[in-house]
């Protein structure tokens, strides 16, 4: 699958990029500002310009909205397992970069089990 995402501007703010990569297939970035014609090769668009919907819906071509900063905080978990050296898996928290002192574990499933607890609470 082939999603293009017309952004207002050149510059991708970072939510989309951790957005992108949740997605299947390979996520294009356009800027809208010099949008001309339709790609007839998209699968979908990706965006929240007027002028490209319209474009891409006349041909048919599914178009979603642009997913904001709060979609992808309510997407993305704040902590997260990761691996680490010597068999230990470590929480991280995705907004500080930091890892969770004191909450390393031996197994990902107990790291996880972990991780929606701190998510949870």
């Amino acid at each position: 699958m082939r999603t293009l995402v017309y952004i207002d501007g050149p510059a991708v703010p970072d939510h989309l990029h951790e957005w992108a990569q949740e997605q299947e297939g390979a996520v294009s970035w356009r800027n809208g500002q010099r949008f001309r014609h339709t790609d007839r090769r998209a699968d979908r668009v990706v965006t929240d310009l007027p002028d490209v919907r319209e474009a891409y819906e006349a041909e048919g071509i599914k178009v979603a909205e642009m997913p904001t900063l709060e979609d992808s905080s309510e997407t993305s978990p704040r902590y997260v397992p990761e691996k680490a050296s010597a068999g230990w898996v470590k929480i991280k928290d995705q907004q500080t970069g930091e890892y969770v002192d004191g909450e390393s574990k031996r197994s990902m499933d107990a790291a996880q089990r972990r991780a929606d607890q701190l998510n949870n609470e």
